[in-house]
């Protein structure tokens, strides 16, 4: 909790408020550790609800950088991807050392999220890929490349209701995943039984090693019912996302 005392000193006593009296409680649907970005929804979160029970001006960019100061203590070197995201209505796209940028989507279908109930652990997948490198590194630097190029597809496909090609991209991504092995037997029996269930691709999401995983469905009524399936074979949480539900794109 440290990261989120420090936020709120430091936004109280930029605007000398620090001698203000109030409660607050933190209440969130966003399981920790799970590769969902709960600490960057909740710093987004605070962030605002301070700036508007004091009516202080918020500006896109001042949310983002406050923000990132829970996210620093929090994971130490943040890509800023998690708070954009939480701060937007939007998909974001991220290249480092490049502006965050919204991006379009179209897609009829809907999201299934699946959370494996267990803790990513993300010092042990970065340790993983660490080791598949300094072992093979052509190998590993080819996986990697074949990830960006998935990536890369996946944004083209969301634009253009390519939802059965956004499906086999995100099974073709959780193979390369596996291969740098920062996915576990859990998460692959989950994902595996999610592809029977109706899934068009499914992958998993986060740092890895645990966490959620992501299923791309026909529509929320295919995602409802695989999420009944996938509970009785252990997932513990279930949300779904129909991503025909488009925000208009936020003005910073």
């Amino acid at each position: 909790m440290y990261g989120i005392h420090h936020l709120l000193s430091l936004i109280l006593n930029k605007h000398n408020a620090l001698d203000s009296y109030f409660d607050l409680t933190i209440k969130s649907d966003l399981p920790a550790e799970r590769g969902m970005g709960s600490s960057a929804a909740t710093a987004v979160a605070l962030t605002r609800a301070l700036y508007h029970y004091f009516g202080w001006e918020l500006s896109h960019s001042k949310l983002l950088q406050l923000a990132n100061v829970s996210e620093i203590d929090m994971h130490g070197n943040p890509s800023g991807l998690d708070a954009a995201t939480a701060a937007s209505a939007n998909p974001i796209w991220m290249i480092k050392d490049y502006a965050l940028t919204p991006i379009p989507i179209k897609m009829d279908g809907c999201l299934l999220i699946c959370d494996s109930g267990i803790k990513g652990r993300t010092g042990e997948a970065v340790s993983s890929v660490r080791t598949l490198f300094n072992e093979n590194p052509n190998l590993t630097s080819r996986i990697l490349d074949r990830l960006s190029e998935l990536t890369f597809d996946a944004k083209n496909e969301l634009a253009k209701n390519k939802i059965i090609k956004l499906g086999k991209t995100l099974d073709q991504a959780q193979t390369q995943l596996e291969k740098l092995g920062v996915s576990n037997d859990k998460l692959n029996r989950l994902i595996t039984a999610s592809r029977t269930l109706g899934s068009l691709g499914s992958k998993l999401t986060g740092g890895g090693r645990g966490g959620c995983f992501i299923c791309l469905m026909r529509d929320q009524k295919a995602a409802e019912k695989a999420a009944v399936h996938l509970k009785k074979l252990g997932v513990t949480q279930t949300w779904t996302q129909p991503l025909a539900l488009r925000a208009k794109e936020e003005v910073n």
